[in-house]
């Protein structure tokens, strides 16, 4: 396992155990099929945090510095996103992915880590939790912030917009209006009804499609993307796990969300007024879910 520096981080050691003391900075820790670029920020017990499918770390930006002096902040970008650049032929599957995260725990030594997770970052998480991890690397608890379920359909135009055949053409299309296209998604699919993004918000999930190889590496991920996979982590996890959604969300039907929570056994709350992006209509309230799941694992 290699971890390297993208930035400076005050008082850091590069034996990764900066993830318990308190320093802060930007860690890549290698996977094999690329590195995963990690924000480290504040102290205490460590908290892993995983955005969806097509976002980045900076969805948890709202949310971070309600936790930071509570909790050691491990947000990574998930490889092929943000500032994770994978390598060529890299696999997106639901295990591949689970991986690449089981290689950031130990990578970063993390120890009974809280897993926060959003939309397919959920799935992830709870596939993680079923991983055969022994010892400290076990999560703690898990937190399910408008979990993608195994219920949840591809959008049709999927396998349309990723085949092969037609990709030199939705590229460069993708490119040039990468920013109304996500300003669309963010307000249509994302966002609580009624709310506008910001130019910040749209710029930070739009730049990484600036470049052909992001377009490209979108649509490799959404052509690996199968909800239906995670039918078989539907066991209920040994660990807790709690569940929040927004009662507003457009992308993941209530009734499915309900069902999950049912399958897992995990008390499950509606945010009112909230979307489908908690962390951006309802941060106090995911800040708030994390300190009771933090206050249930110590008793």
């Amino acid at each position: 396992m290699t971890l390297r520096y993208a930035q400076p981080a005050a008082q850091a050691s590069k034996s990764g155990s900066q993830a318990r003391s308190g320093n802060e900075g930007v860690l890549v820790v290698d996977t094999g099929a690329g590195g995963l670029s990690t924000l480290i920020r504040g102290s205490g017990p460590p908290l892993v945090l995983l955005h969806g499918l097509t976002a980045n770390r900076t969805f948890w930006d709202p949310v971070i510095p309600l936790l930071v002096g509570r909790h050691t902040i491990v947000a990574p970008d998930l490889l092929g996103r943000g500032r994770s650049y994978p390598a060529p032929g890299t696999d997106y599957s639901m295990l591949s992915e689970r991986d690449r995260l089981l290689a950031l725990i130990r990578g970063l030594r993390l120890e009974r880590p809280l897993i926060v997770g959003h939309s397919h970052g959920a799935s992830l998480a709870l596939v993680v939790a079923g991983a055969p991890i022994v010892g400290r690397h076990r999560p703690a608890g898990l937190l399910l912030l408008s979990p993608v379920t195994p219920w949840t359909r591809r959008p049709r135009l999927v396998p349309v917009l990723t085949a092969r055949v037609v990709r030199p053409i939705v590229v460069p299309v993708a490119r040039s209006f990468r920013r109304p296209l996500t300003r669309y998604v963010l307000e249509r699919r994302v966002l609580a009804d009624g709310r506008k993004p910001s130019a910040d918000l749209v710029d930070s999930f739009s730049s990484a499609y600036a470049t052909r190889e992001g377009v490209e590496t979108l649509l490799d991920v959404l052509q690996d993307w199968s909800p239906s996979d995670l039918t078989e982590w539907m066991t209920r996890p040994t660990v807790p796990v709690r569940m929040l959604a927004g009662d507003e969300d457009r992308r993941i039907s209530s009734a499915h969300t309900r069902r999950l929570a049912r399958r897992l056994g995990a008390p499950l709350r509606f945010v009112p007024k909230a979307g489908h992006g908690l962390t951006l209509d309802a941060a106090s309230e995911v800040a708030r879910e994390i300190e009771k799941l933090r206050e249930e694992i110590r008793s």
